[in-house]
């Protein structure tokens, strides 16, 4: 079911089906951004699958496989000095590939990212980190090889990576390095094709700053020197989230890995020319990260620093604990005098790989812990949207804005173009079976409190109504979470939703089964939506799976 963003789509999606789509619809901005190659994705995928948003999470995944694969590739390629340093030495074999790689996957595929990886619409962080991560390898070859055809590869990632997000802007930046500082080239080379790059550069900015309109709720530009500190705690707080929700505060971790990368790297250039060349590509990298940290810190500071912390933007920021691993890996494989001493390598490498694999851990627990709550609020929004024609006016607006898109009108009329283009599975929403009777060897849940024929519970300004709920006949195959609604005698339609899943250990108890352990749900309900008549209340079970609901046992009546 699409989520937030992915509602922006919908209209994209309309217009390609029934009208004809321009260029401008493709390079359109969505925020900051021109995303025309993710646009191009979606397009594709959607038409081969009536957006089945499950084959964008594999993209994602696949683009996330292939930077990774390139990331080795760039390890695979060291300097004749490097070879020199490393030929013989068995014991630094596992700090040359196993030590430096490991991490670096641990950071790729990161569970911390949890946000991005079970969104569809978060294709472009992958999409940005493949583009430079490949023009960083192609540029790299260029380097070594001379080929102009992988020069032609690292400017169409670029390109491709440019019109993918706007932090896609920085990859010719961070990849200039390579060719900049390399050994390899004789001046008059490098200054043709660094004039050959810049002019790309300028080319791509200028066109994605064309007609460029800043989003009207994000803050103003110069936010972060009118509050430098403000825009300081926002960046360290954005480097040091990329660990999760550890112990150790993301602020002083993002101090620790600022300062980290400014002394690796300037202890990196300091080198000799043709020692600075295996470096170069890892510097790059880190490079990116850094960048794209400050431009995000230039747009975004103006939220609080609370929202340096959101997920999505680990994936990017990962990449610099990638680099620095990479870093350190040469400095301890070409026994660099930082770690002239075996044992000193060994005690640093043991040190530091304990470091970050306790705050990996520990960023993983909340990481799993996040993901549980944020696929419930997915699921709520699934289950808010197939059900808008049964929902209460109340309830639909407060559901689908927290859980769906900022604009519930928005989202009925893009559900209604999604129906005209035949997508299945909004074909399917409109057929909800109600099982409004229950079978007497059945039971799917009850309503526990308020006590049936309770006075003066409508006094107040507010009502709890609680209780369990399972669904026995669902095998292991059909577990997704489940909802409680709840509707008044003779309505139509529902006026509060509850998640299922607070502890019942009284309701497994009695039925001998540990998988009602998980059936408790809650709902607070303002009393002004009841009338002033003696009413009676009824509960369903709603099941995703099955796109059904099911109806607890008895009713609930409430007397003024």
């Amino acid at each position: 079911m699409p989520y937030w963003d992915q509602w922006s789509l919908v209209d994209f999606f309309h217009k390609a089906w029934f009208e004809d789509l321009t260029f401008e619809d493709l390079i359109a901005q969505h925020n900051e951004h021109r995303m025309l190659f993710p646009k191009l994705i979606f397009l594709a995928l959607a038409s081969i699958s009536s957006w089945n948003i499950r084959l964008e999470l594999f993209f994602s995944w696949a683009l996330a496989v292939f930077t990774f694969i390139a990331l080795c590739k760039i390890a695979d390629y060291p300097s004749n000095l490097l070879q020199k340093k490393s030929t013989g030495q068995s014991k630094d074999a596992f700090y040359s590939v196993g030590w430096a790689e490991v991490l670096s996957s641990i950071f790729v595929f990161s569970l911390v990212q949890i946000q991005n990886w079970i969104w569809g619409f978060q294709i472009a962080w992958f999409l940005i980190n493949f583009s430079v991560v490949l023009a960083i390898l192609t540029m790299t070859l260029f380097q070594r090889t001379g080929k102009i055809f992988y020069f032609v590869i690292a400017s169409m990632a670029c390109i491709m990576g440019s019109f993918s997000s706007a932090h896609g802007i920085l990859s010719w930046i961070s990849a200039s390095p390579i060719l900049l500082l390399s050994s390899r080239f004789k001046v008059r080379k490098r200054f043709f094709y660094a004039c050959i790059w810049l002019s790309l550069f300028v080319t791509c900015t200028l066109s994605y700053l064309a007609d460029y309109q800043r989003p009207a709720s994000h803050p103003e530009a110069n936010y972060v020197l009118l509050k430098p500190f403000v825009a300081l705690d926002y960046y360290f707080n954005f480097l040091g989230g990329v660990f999760g929700n550890t112990p150790t505060p993301p602020l002083v971790l993002g101090v620790i890995v600022f300062l980290l990368a400014i002394a690796l790297t300037i202890h990196s250039l300091r080198l000799t020319a043709d020692q600075r060349d295996s470096y170069l590509p890892w510097l790059s990298l880190g490079i990116f990260a850094l960048l794209f940290a400050l431009m995000t810190t230039v747009g975004r500071a103006g939220f609080g620093s609370h929202q340096a912390l959101i997920s999505r933007y680990t994936t990017v920021t990962s990449l610099l604990l990638v680099s620095l691993a990479q870093i350190l890996r040469l400095k301890i494989v070409t026994q660099d005098n930082l770690f002239s001493r075996q044992k000193t390598r060994m005690i640093f490498t043991y040190m530091l790989s304990g470091l970050l694999f306790s705050h990996v851990l520990v960023g993983y627990k909340h990481a799993f812990a996040s993901g549980e709550h944020f696929q419930y609020s997915r699921y709520r929004g699934m289950a808010c949207t197939k059900l808008l024609d049964y929902l209460e006016p109340s309830l639909l607006k407060e559901c689908v804005e927290r859980d769906v898109f900022p604009s519930a009108e928005v989202v009925i009329s893009r559900r209604a173009k999604l129906k005209e283009m035949n997508f299945n599975q909004f074909q399917e929403d409109d057929v909800i079976n109600f099982n409004d009777v229950q079978s007497g060897s059945v039971s799917y849940g009850h309503i526990d409190t308020p006590p049936s024929q309770s006075q003066n519970f409508l006094d107040g300004e507010n009502i709890i109504f609680s209780g369990w709920a399972h669904d026995p006949t669902c095998t292991q195959a059909c577990k997704k979470p489940k909802f409680v609604l709840l509707r008044l005698q003779d309505a139509n339609k529902f006026f509060a939703i509850a998640d299922v899943g607070s502890v019942r250990e009284d309701v497994a108890s009695a039925f001998n089964n540990d998988e009602y352990r998980k059936s408790g749900w809650s709902v607070i309900v303002p009393t002004d939506l009841f009338p002033e008549k003696p009413t009676k209340v009824s509960g369903y079970l709603y099941s995703p799976e099955k796109n059904e609901l099911f109806k607890l046992h008895e009713e609930l009546e409430l007397i003024k």
